[in-house]
């Protein structure tokens, strides 16, 4: 379902600009993270929200050894 269409070009070093309107709607601000991957012949982009590697939690997430784990999956990876 397409909400807002926009057109925007590529600069010189393949960058775009994501609309401010988009930007907003989905609360994306300085430093946020947007995931950025191919469906068919389509690029698609969306705001990333980790999980857990482990459970597939989305709650208490933080990066451990360089991965995405929720805390009570640490706590049971350190015991071991």
């Amino acid at each position: 379902m397409r909400e807002i269409v926009s057109i925007r070009s590529l600069d010189n070093n393949g960058r775009i600009v994501i609309p401010r309107e988009v930007r907003d709607k989905l609360e994306i601000g300085i430093g946020c993270e947007v995931e950025i991957y191919m469906e068919e012949s389509s690029i698609k982009i969306r705001k990333f929200n980790p999980i857990c590697t482990y459970c597939g939690s989305v709650n208490d997430i933080i990066v451990y050894r360089g991965i995405y784990v929720c805390r009570n999956c640490k706590i049971q990876l350190r015991s071991k």
